[in-house]
């Protein structure tokens, strides 16, 4: 029982245009664990990085990892600014990024001897943004 180690997903390579009003972030994370049975493994936290800094979501949706199936995970969505405001250069700058940890909770009634393993296969990163001449896009990344 216990959290794992922290996992930054940092210096993702995106530009938004200078001037682009950010109106949401939406998170992938595509995950699983490698035992069933007496472990449950659930996000601990996913946060955004704004300038290094931690931005905690003001009401987050955690999610229980599927065991040995990979599982899509959402995060935020395309109006979900994560209860702050983003500039063009809060994405572009070397500070933005992903954090991520995992819970782990063992049934003492069915213990095993083998503690599973948290799979992280990707991250994806999508921002919607509404550039200065009042189109929406979309920009996505990994």
């Amino acid at each position: 029982t216990g959290q794992s180690d922290v996992l930054d997903v940092r210096q993702i390579v995106t530009t938004i245009p200078s001037g682009a009003t950010v109106d949401g972030i939406e998170v992938t994370v595509r995950a699983w664990h490698t035992l069933s049975g007496s472990y449950i493994m659930t996000d601990a936290f996913v946060h955004l990085l704004k300038g290094g800094a931690v931005i905690q979501h003001p009401s987050p949706t955690l999610y229980t990892w599927s065991p040995s199936v990979e599982v899509a995970q959402v995060y935020g969505g395309p109006t979900d600014k994560w209860g702050t405001t983003w500039s063009a250069s809060d994405i572009n700058g070397a500070g933005f990024g992903v954090s991520l940890g995992v819970n782990l909770a063992l049934d003492p009634l069915n213990e095993s001897s083998t503690t599973p393993t948290a799979n992280i296969d990707q991250v994806y990163v999508t921002i919607y943004y509404t550039s200065s001449g009042g189109a929406t896009q979309v920009l996505n990344f990994e």
